[in-house]
């Protein structure tokens, strides 16, 4: 009985595929080799499973926080606290994200 030929798709690529790994290659350049390779892996999973809002889904989500009284009261309290210069919030989340990266690292290294 003779084999039957099964047809063979090609999977097509992701447009996003091609820009997250030259964007990770240009980031991974000071590392070496094993590092690069698990650098590599890492950033290309965040890069394609981490997606952005838009600013139209942003608006969207504002919009739907505004309808319910008590959100719309949170929503006002943080919009009132965040500073007149970008700069000082851009600082600020710098900090914060600096702030956790010593904490956690050596937290989750400690697992190993």
């Amino acid at each position: 009985m003779p084999r039957s030929k099964t047809k063979k798709t090609k999977t097509q690529k992701n447009p996003k595929t091609k820009q997250c790994k030259e964007k990770c290659l240009t980031r991974s350049k000071s590392f070496s080799k094993k590092d690069k390779a698990q650098f590599m892996k890492l950033c290309m999973y965040s890069c394609l499973q981490v997606t952005l809002v838009s600013k139209q889904e942003f608006e969207g989500i504002v919009r739907l926080l505004k309808t319910d009284k008590q959100n719309k009261l949170m929503l006002d309290k943080v919009l009132s606290t965040l500073p007149d210069n970008p700069e000082i919030f851009k600082t600020h989340i710098r900090h914060l994200v600096d702030e956790m990266m010593d904490h956690y690292v050596p937290l989750i290294y400690s697992l190993r």
